[in-house]
């Protein structure tokens, strides 16, 4: 049986959430404060929102990852993450 009170948490939790990106980002799913904020440049954001989803359905298992979508994150787009790294390096190396 599913603890009512731990569900209702979890929801307050993600409506803070939704309510802080909100505010955030204006409502602009596809902006991410680290390119509003100039931290990395928009072709570094760009393929982040994805990068995000993939991980979420990956870490809490929200569905079965197929294998093909899988190699080709790894033969397609495993430089965006470099990409990224190479943006924080900079700006910690500024």
């Amino acid at each position: 049986m599913i603890d009512r009170d731990v569900v209702l948490a979890k929801l307050a939790t993600i409506e803070q959430c939704l309510a802080r990106i909100h505010t955030v980002t204006g409502g602009d799913a596809d902006r991410i404060v680290l390119e509003r904020e100039q931290i990395v440049s928009s072709a570094v954001a760009a393929p982040m929102p994805r990068m995000c989803g993939f991980r979420t359905i990956a870490v809490h298992d929200y569905q079965q990852i197929a294998r093909p979508i899988v190699k080709a994150i790894v033969r397609d787009h495993l430089a965006d993450l470099d990409h990224f790294g190479n943006a924080i390096r900079d700006l910690i190396a500024k």
